[in-house]
């Protein structure tokens, strides 16, 4: 039996045909016209076996290749600010190209969301958001007296939706007391697609 992981409208399983029972004869000399001709059928029976296991094995690497093909992938969309100063409150991170973030392609969910700094917090704490047209979602990553350098947080996918064309971004936030304001912040939002190009 081959086992393949749940996936909705994919055959979890495919039974494979057992092996023909083949009787071992002792061929004599009085008997051997008779035993030759089971023996061919054997054969026969063997062959039907293999070719049917062949058509089995094909059907489960098709259904592994669809199961593979339709996993969703992670997709990790980057921010940054160089030199976090502190005192912010809800401020847009850039992409590189502006603050305005990605236009989701497809539809989806965020499911993560990391920071790094370059340098260890000292004092404060930074907090990063992803957001949905400018909407903070559900998690958030922060450095402080426990993470001081770098920390992710993860959910489950289905929690922060997205549609084709909404905008995914990030903001940052820091306390009054937040050093050093010299740091540079890196940051991931995971996010995975559910939709399909058509």
């Amino acid at each position: 039996m081959i086992f393949i992981p749940d996936q909705p409208g994919i055959q979890r399983t495919i039974i494979l045909p057992f092996p023909p029972d083949i009787n071992h004869r002792r061929i004599t000399r009085e008997n051997i016209l008779v035993e030759m001709q089971g023996l061919a059928e054997d054969l026969l029976k063997l062959y039907a076996f293999l070719r049917d296991q062949r058509e089995y094995h094909d059907g489960a690497y098709d259904e592994l290749a669809k199961r593979l093909n339709e996993l969703p992938a992670v997709v990790g969309l980057g921010f940054f600010q160089d030199n976090a100063a502190a005192n912010q409150t809800d401020v847009a991170l850039s992409n590189g190209m502006s603050i305005r973030g990605y236009a989701a392609p497809l539809a989806g969910s965020i499911v993560g969301i990391a920071v790094k700094s370059n340098d260890a917090r000292t004092a404060g704490s930074l907090t990063v958001k992803p957001t949905i047209n400018a909407v903070a979602g559900s998690i958030t990553a922060v450095l402080d007296g426990d993470n001081m350098t770098a920390t992710f947080t993860q959910q489950d996918g289905g929690t922060d939706v997205f549609a084709a064309g909404d905008n995914l971004g990030a903001t940052i936030i820091t306390t009054a007391a937040w050093l050093p304001v010299t740091a540079d912040v890196d940051v991931v939002v995971g996010v995975i697609y559910s939709g399909r190009f058509t």
